[in-house]
C-alpha cells in the first residue's frame, strides 16, 4: 500500500477560493460603505437645513414683495387733463440711483425754476445741473411731494400733494 501525501497547496487552504475572494471584497467594501453612509447622513442633514432656510426665506419674501413693489421707480410724469394751466413751483422726489435711495430737492439746487404746463399737456419731469452733480435727477421717483398751482379763471388754487408713486393711470399723475 502506498500512501500519497497531499500537496502543500491543498493542505494550507481549507476554505474555497470564492470564500476568500468574498472576504477580501467585504474587507474593502465595508469601510467604503461606512464612509459613504456617513457622507449621505451629512448631506441629508444639510439638505434638511437648507429646506428649512428656504421655507423661512420664502415666508419673508411674501412680506418683502410688498415693499419691493413700493420701491419700484417710475418716471415722474404729470398729465394736465384740465382746461387750466398748471405750474409746479416745487417738488421733491425720493429715487433710487442704482446703489441707494437719494433725495432730489430743487431748493438746494441752483437754476430750478419750476415747471409750467399748458392745459392738456403731459410731461415727464427731470432736472439736470452743470454746477452741482447732486442736483441731476433723471425723473425716476419712488416717493414724491409737490406743490401745484392751478391757474383757474377765478383765481389760482394751490395744492400740496405727497405720497408713494404708484397706482396712477398710465403711470401719470393726472390733474383733471
Amino acid at each position: 500500500m502506498s500512501h500519497k501525501k497531499p500537496s502543500s497547496a491543498a493542505t494550507g487552504c481549507r476554505l474555497p477560493f470564492s470564500t476568500l475572494l468574498t472576504a477580501c471584497a467585504v474587507l474593502v467594501l465595508l469601510p467604503l460603505a461606512a464612509y459613504l453612509g456617513r457622507e449621505w447622513l451629512v448631506l441629508s442633514r444639510k439638505s434638511t437645513q437648507l429646506d428649512t432656510e428656504l421655507a423661512e426665506l420664502a415666508s419673508r419674501n411674501v412680506v418683502l414683495q410688498r415693499a419691493s413693489e413700493d420701491l419700484q421707480a417710475s418716471k415722474f410724469q404729470i398729465c394736465n387733463k384740465s382746461k387750466d394751466a398748471l405750474s409746479v413751483p416745487w417738488l421733491a422726489a425720493v429715487y433710487h440711483n442704482g446703489a441707494r435711495l437719494r433725495l432730489f430737492d430743487p431748493l438746494r439746487c441752483q437754476g430750478w425754476r419750476g415747471e409750467e404746463m399748458a392745459a392738456g399737456e403731459t410731461r415727464v419731469l427731470h432736472f439736470s445741473s452743470a454746477e452741482d452733480e447732486a442736483c441731476n435727477w433723471n425723473g425716476s421717483v419712488v416717493f414724491y411731494a409737490m406743490r401745484m398751482v392751478r391757474q383757474s379763471e377765478d383765481s389760482p388754487v394751490a395744492y400740496n400733494v405727497a405720497g408713494p408713486w404708484r397706482g396712477f393711470e398710465r403711470d401719470c399723475f393726472t390733474l383733471e
